[in-house]
């Protein structure tokens, strides 16, 4: 099922995953529905799947905890996914899933650019600026249009810091100011993307480690 992804034990790609289905179609924050069963029945989960996207393309409804779904309840899940539109984009995501959810073959799946990506900048030592540099010129190199997912990548970068550091420290503000001018400068046309961006990044962000 095309708009079927099963995540187990992988907190990190799920958040991924969301992000890069939010990017590709645009969905907005309001279309993003998620659903915990320890919390809620199976059955008012599936009819919740009635409504429409309201400001976006597609909607995406997470449901959580999936070992808790009984193999009966996995069961009614299944038939009634099979049947959705092709504007409802269904994640699970737990420990486990009984069947007839199989892990081995939903999960094998194709893995994007951004995937990598994303993933490679969660993994980082938040001060490994050699990492953060070869992760930035790895997905150049396939996506060398698109900036705005560089852009994702290193305000995560930035939060990370922030967060080690718990303190809002001058050269971080500097950094970001310098973020949001990048951004500006790529959407009107005074930065253009490939060799002229990785040189950009490499002289105004990390040309002194964090």
């Amino acid at each position: 099922m095309k708009n079927l992804i099963v995540i187990l034990k992988d907190i990190d790609e799920l958040k991924e995953k969301v992000r890069e289905f939010k990017e590709k179609y645009n969905i907005n924050d309001f279309d993003i529905k998620v659903y915990d069963v320890e919390k809620i029945e199976i059955k008012r989960i599936l009819s919740e799947f009635d409504y429409y996207p309201i400001f976006s393309e597609k909607s995406i409804f997470v449901i959580k905890n999936t070992e808790k779904i009984s193999k009966n309840d996995c069961e009614i899940l299944y038939n009634h996914i099979k049947k959705l539109p092709s504007y409802i984009i269904v994640i699970l995501y737990g420990m486990s899933i009984n069947p007839p959810f199989e892990e081995s073959k939903l999960k094998k799946e194709i893995v994007s650019p951004e995937n990598i990506f994303f993933k490679d900048i969660y993994s980082l030592k938040v001060d490994d600026r050699k990492k953060m540099i070869e992760t930035l010129r790895n997905y150049i190199k396939v996506r060398e249009k698109n900036f705005t997912t560089l852009i994702s990548g290193i305000e995560i970068y930035l939060r990370n810091i922030l967060i080690k550091e718990k303190k809002l420290t001058e050269e971080i503000t500097k950094k970001i100011n310098l973020l949001h001018d990048l951004d500006y400068s790529l959407k009107v046309g005074i930065v253009e993307p490939g060799a002229e961006l990785e040189i950009y990044l490499l002289s105004y962000f990390f040309s002194n480690s964090i």
